[in-house]
């Protein structure tokens, strides 16, 4: 229920505040403690989608030179941010999904380990490694901005005739 200013009388009762049923979409959904835990499971998930990643870059499908962890990469910084943003209302959970796969692809894909025994850089042919954080990097920043710009309440048409004017008093 959300209630008018009180500048608006209520038809029922002279001079009393009038309470009008609201729309289902705009009313503002608190999270519950499930929705917060929810959350944190999927980052633990988009941490461990990152590590299978990096692991299993070297995988093929079948004879085809393609590295099928890239396309885990990619489901999980497409899918699991639109899943954070349907369960709370900030922005920040969203963008720390991103981050819980891209601070362990990175770390692990330049950093030596004990599969490889030296960094996995983009250098000698690891093209794979370059794919990997290329397509993870720009999947994710597109998921971000698409999910911003759902957030950002809508523009207004511009008016032709005020276009390139300032308005009086400034």
């Amino acid at each position: 229920m959300t209630a008018l200013p009180p500048e608006v009388p209520d038809p029922a009762t002279p001079g009393g505040p009038a309470v009008l049923e609201a729309e289902p979409d705009e009313v503002a959904r608190r999270p519950s403690a499930a929705d917060w835990v929810l959350v944190v499971w999927m980052w633990l998930l988009a941490a461990a989608a990152a590590v299978v990643s990096v692991f299993f870059l070297p995988q093929y499908l079948g004879p085809v030179p393609f590295p099928v962890s890239v396309v885990i990469a990619v489901l999980t910084v497409a899918g699991l941010p639109r899943l954070v943003a349907a369960l709370v209302p900030p922005f920040w959970p969203v963008a720390v999904t991103v981050a819980c796969w891209f601070v362990p692809a990175v770390w692990l894909s330049l950093s030596p380990n004990s599969l490889y025994g030296r960094p996995v850089g983009v250098t000698d042919g690891q093209w794979r490694t370059a794919l990997l954080l290329g397509l993870g990097c720009l999947t994710a920043a597109a998921t971000l901005v698409l999910l911003r710009a759902a957030r950002l309440p809508a523009a207004r048409p511009a008016d032709p005739d005020t276009m390139g004017e300032r308005p009086h008093g400034h």
